[in-house]
C-alpha cells in the first residue's frame, strides 16, 4: 500500500500522488460511520511514513513503476542500477534472460522476497533451498 502512495515530486501535496485518498471507499466508509477524524490521522501517518523512505534517487519513472507495480521502489532501483551497468553485456535470449533473473534473484534477497512470495511454498517444495 505505501508504495501506492509514492510522491510524485518535491512538493508534498496530496494532489500530486497517484491515489487521492480524500476520495477513496475508505473515506466515505469513514463518513460514513463518523470516524472521519480517526481515518485523516491514519492517512496523515501514512503520508508521513512514505514521506520518511522517499530518496532523491527515485525519480518519477520508478515511483509511478512503484505505484503501478506495488513493488517496493528500492527494489526497482537496484534493478535499475543492475541493468544500466551491464548494458553491452545483457542476455539476449529467453535462456540468458532466465539465467540472469535467477542469478539477480539469488542476489537480491529483499526482490526475490516480494516478487516471489506468493510462490514460495511451491518453489520450496520443489527444491530445499534458494542457493
Amino acid at each position: 500500500m505505501v508504495n501506492r502512495l509514492e510522491i510524485l515530486n518535491e512538493s508534498g501535496t496530496d494532489k500530486n500522488t497517484l491515489f487521492n485518498l480524500e476520495h477513496s471507499f475508505a473515506a466515505y466508509h469513514s463518513r460514513i460511520k463518523n470516524d472521519e477524524q480517526h481515518y485523516i490521522e491514519q492517512v496523515r501517518a501514512l503520508t508521513q511514513l512514505v514521506e520518511r523512505e522517499a530518496t532523491d534517487e527515485i525519480d518519477e519513472y520508478l515511483s509511478i513503476l512503484a505505484s503501478q507495480s506495488g513493488l517496493p521502489p528500492q527494489v526497482l532501483l537496484r534493478l535499475k542500477l543492475k541493468v544500466s551497468n551491464e548494458v553491452g553485456n545483457l542476455p539476449e535470449t529467453i535462456d540468458t534472460w532466465v539465467k540472469w533473473l535467477i542469478s539477480w534473484l539469488k542476489t537480491d534477497l529483499e526482490a526475490r522476497d516480494v516478487l516471489l512470495f506468493e510462490v514460495q511454498a511451491s518453489i520450496l517444495g520443489s527444491s530445499n533451498t534458494w542457493g
